[in-house]
């Protein structure tokens, strides 16, 4: 859960995951099951809020979390969203000195035997 929101679920929340409560959405005490699809981050505060009637939280399929609160107001926040990762694009050299140790290689000889 810490992987996958990366921060307090809650609306305008910045928290970090890693310092904030796991919530059970459908409460522990109430038979919900502690997993993945089961938890989202709050923080402490929020947290309380939850346990004390201020807000109501559920969790669509997708990793939308919907906050009601007390007045009736609804919030929905979007599953957090990740940068392309980019750090193991390889780009092919194809340049001719390359191809040729790569087939000398291949062959298991020295690129000097391939010149010759």
């Amino acid at each position: 859960m810490i992987a996958r929101d990366r921060t307090c679920r809650a609306p305008g929340c910045e928290r970090p995951a890693a310092k904030s409560d796991l919530h059970h959405v459908q409460w522990w005490s109430r038979g919900g099951h502690t997993n993945a699809t089961n938890l989202v981050p709050t923080c402490e505060r929020m947290h309380y809020g939850i346990h004390d009637g201020q807000w109501q939280v559920t969790r669509k399929p997708d990793g939308t979390t919907i906050w009601t609160s007390a007045t009736g107001h609804i919030y929905q926040v979007p599953p957090a969203s990740y940068p392309l990762d980019n750090t193991m694009k390889i780009e092919k050299d194809t340049s001719e000195e390359t191809l040729t140790d790569q087939t000398a290689h291949e062959r298991h000889e020295s690129p000097d035997e391939t010149a010759a």
